[in-house]
């Protein structure tokens, strides 16, 4: 038994056993698009959906396009994300599109102050977008 004690595993053997409850939140960098800049109880919202999916603060860059000195393009460039959630920027008939762009993944969702709401809409749109989160993270 001694020798057991003893073992020791390599990365890879560590990632062959072990891959499919590991979850590599470096490997999760996101960027969050918002249409307007955040209101405290939306960026606390948008926290706990973010902590929902795994990820921390220091996995996220959150931008909003209403500010003319943000080019999302270079944002994008500097950070090379690998998920990019955009929450109320689309035009409405885009929402929870999801794709696959130059290595990147993204959906469209609504916009956070949709989702704060606790109406029946609201709250289907809460589940649907909870869906769609679960499925881009595979959680």
């Amino acid at each position: 038994m001694e020798g057991l004690n003893n073992l020791s595993l390599d990365n890879e053997m560590l990632v062959a056993l072990y891959s499919h409850s590991l979850v590599d939140l470096k490997a999760k960098s996101v960027v969050v698009v918002t249409k307007s800049k955040l209101t405290g109880n939306q960026h606390e919202f948008l926290m706990q959906i973010l902590n929902a999916c795994r990820l921390e603060s220091a996995d996220v860059t959150v931008i909003n396009v209403s500010d003319k000195k943000t080019v999302l393009e270079r944002v994008i460039s500097e950070t090379s994300p690998q998920y990019i959630l955009s929450f109320g920027t689309g035009d409405g008939t885009e929402l929870f599109t999801m794709g696959n762009n130059e290595g990147r993944k993204y959906l469209n969702a609504p916009a956070l102050e949709e989702l704060m709401h606790e109406t029946d809409s609201s709250k289907l749109l809460k589940r649907k977008t909870w869906n769609e989160l679960k499925l881009l993270f595979g959680i």
